[in-house]
């Protein structure tokens, strides 16, 4: 989880390649944009007196965040092309 909290993008990440700032770069975007959200309330089991029950997580450290936030990560991050740090590339051929 230490890529998802609010570090300057490429931080978290020791020797990075190209591939792993684009990324990192991506995923600091995303954290930074996101809507801030509380609770996820989990609690829809009925117990014999009609009362709810079960779990109410954290949504910064849940599953769901995670998912939202790597979501489409992959077909984002076809526009880039791995190269060595700092090395130009030409992409008409």
């Amino acid at each position: 989880m230490m890529l998802l909290q609010a570090c300057a993008p490429g931080d978290a990440i020791a020797a990075p390649c190209s591939a792993c700032l684009s990324l990192s770069n991506e995923l600091h975007k995303r954290v930074t944009q996101e809507i801030p959200r509380g609770k996820i309330d989990l609690r829809h089991r009925l117990d014999e007196k009609g009362n709810r029950y079960g779990p109410v997580l954290d949504y910064r450290s849940s599953e769901m965040r995670v998912d939202r936030l790597l979501d489409g990560l992959c077909k984002l991050l076809s526009k880039y092309h791995l190269g060595a740090e700092g090395q130009k590339r030409n992409l008409d051929g």
